[in-house]
C-alpha cells in the first residue's frame, strides 16, 4: 500500500469519525422474571430466558447521556448486544419493547410489563461464549420521539427450546452486561468562525503613502459533533493473523515478511487518565468475523508478531460483527484505562481485501 493511499485513508476515516458518533448508553437496571413466581432476581447474575418456566429477560438503559438537544432525526444507528453466559439448549429469541414501568429490585412473575412492539424476532443463541447483536434502531428513535415511553427491552424464548443465560451488570466472572451502542449523525452546532487574518504590511512611503488592506478573514470553522471528541483518528493496516495491535499515536504497515517491534504508546495527552473510546471499523474483507477491542497494558505488548499474546487476560471495551463489506461501529462497553493501549483482535483470518479501523478517544 502507497504512503499516499495511506495519507488520503487517514483522512477519509477522521472524516467518518467526525461525521458520525457512536456513543454507549449506561445500562440502568436488569433482571428476569420467571411467570407466575413471586420471587425477584434483580440481583442476579445472569438474565435467563426460557428453560422449563419460560423465563423472560428485561434490561433498560438510560438516553439521557445522550447530547444535549438530540431528537429521533439523528440517530443513524442503534445496536443492543448481549453475552451468552451459558447455554442449556440452543433456540432462537425474541427481543420486544417492554410495555410498562417496572424496577429491577421489584419485579416478579406476577407484575412483570407487557410484551409491546416487536424489535427482532427469531434471533438464533446456538454456543456459549458467544455474543448476540440486535438492531434496535426504531426503538431508540420511538423513545426518542416520545412515541413510545422507555421501558427497555424484554427478551422472550421463541417457541420455547431455547434455555439461556445471559450476562447481567451483576457478573463478576465473564462480566459483559448489555449494552446499547448509538450512531448519532448532525449532532453538534455549527463550530466559530474562524480568526480574522492578520493586518496586511504598511505600503511604500509615497508623498502621503496610505496603509497596506487588512488580510482576509479566516475560513469557518468545521460543524462540532455531540460528544465533542478531542482523540486522534488512527489508520491500522491489516496483518495475516489473528491479532493487531499498533501505536495510538502513528500508523504501521506489517506483513508476514517484515515483523518488527510494535508497542502500544498513549499521546501525551491522554497518559494518566481515563478516556471513553469511539471506534468504527471499514470491512473490506468479504468473511464474517467478530471484532474485539482490548484495553492492554503498556508493557505487555512490548513484543514482535511472532510472539505469543493472551488477550483472554485483558479487558474488553468494546466488541462489533461483521458480515465482511462495509462500515460497523464497535460497540465501547467500558473506558481505555489510563497508562493502557488498544489492542484489536480479529476472529477470522481470511484478510482478502484488509480493513481500517478510525479509533478516538475522549
Amino acid at each position: 500500500m502507497s504512503l499516499k493511499l495511506i495519507r488520503s485513508l487517514v483522512c477519509v476515516l477522521a472524516i467518518l469519525s467526525a461525521a458520525a458518533v457512536a456513543q454507549t448508553v449506561p445500562l440502568t437496571q436488569d433482571s428476569y422474571i420467571v411467570p407466575g413466581s413471586p420471587i425477584n432476581y434483580g440481583t442476579a447474575t445472569t438474565i435467563n430466558v426460557g428453560g422449563p418456566s419460560g423465563d423472560k429477560a428485561l434490561v433498560q438503559f438510560d438516553l439521557s447521556t445522550l447530547p444535549s438537544g438530540i431528537t429521533s432525526s439523528n440517530v443513524a444507528k442503534a445496536t443492543l448486544t448481549l453475552f451468552v453466559n451459558k447455554l442449556g439448549s440452543p433456540g432462537t429469541v425474541n427481543i420486544s419493547l417492554a410495555n410498562g414501568g417496572w424496577t429491577e429490585t421489584g419485579v416478579i412473575g406476577t407484575n412483570g410489563p407487557a410484551i409491546g412492539q416487536g424489535i427482532a424476532s427469531g434471533i438464533p443463541v446456538s454456543a456459549p461464549s458467544d455474543y448476540i447483536y440486535v438492531d434496535a434502531t426504531t426503538a431508540v428513535q420511538e423513545w426518542l420521539s416520545g412515541a413510545s415511553p422507555n421501558g427497555g427491552f424484554i427478551i422472550t424464548p421463541n417457541g420455547g427450546a431455547v434455555n439461556v443465560a445471559f450476562d447481567s451488570k451483576e457478573s463478576t466472572t465473564t462480566s459483559h452486561p448489555a449494552t446499547l451502542a448509538i450512531t448519532l449523525v448532525n449532532s453538534g452546532p455549527q463550530g466559530p468562525a474562524g480568526a480574522t487574518g492578520a493586518t496586511g504590511s504598511t505600503g511604500p512611503a509615497g508623498a502621503n503613502g496610505a496603509n497596506g488592506a487588512n488580510g482576509a478573514t479566516g475560513p469557518a470553522g468545521s460543524y462540532g459533533n455531540g460528544s465533542q471528541m478531542t482523540g486522534i483518528p488512527l489508520l491500522y493496516t491489516f496483518h495475516n493473523g489473528y491479532y493487531f495491535y499498533n501505536s495510538v499515536s502513528a500508523s504501521t504497515g506489517n506483513d508476514n515478511n517484515s515483523p518488527q517491534n510494535n508497542q502500544l504508546t498513549i499521546p501525551t495527552n491522554l497518559q494518566g487518565t481515563g478516556c471513553t473510546p469511539h471506534a468504527s471499523i471499514r470491512d473490506f474483507t468479504g468473511a464474517f468475523a467478530i471484532y474485539t477491542l482490548y484495553s492492554v497494558p503498556l508493557a505487555s505488548v512490548d513484543i514482535t508478531w511472532n510472539e505469543q499474546f493472551d488477550p483472554s487476560a485483558q479487558t474488553v471495551i468494546g466488541t462489533a460483527s461483521s458480515t465482511g463489506s462495509g462500515l460497523i461501529d464497535i460497540a465501547i462497553s467500558a473506558q481505555l484505562t489510563p497508562g493502557h493501549g488498544i489492542y484489536l483482535h480479529r476472529s477470522d483470518n481470511s484478510m482478502a481485501g484488509g480493513f481500517y479501523l478510525a479509533f478516538s478517544c475522549d
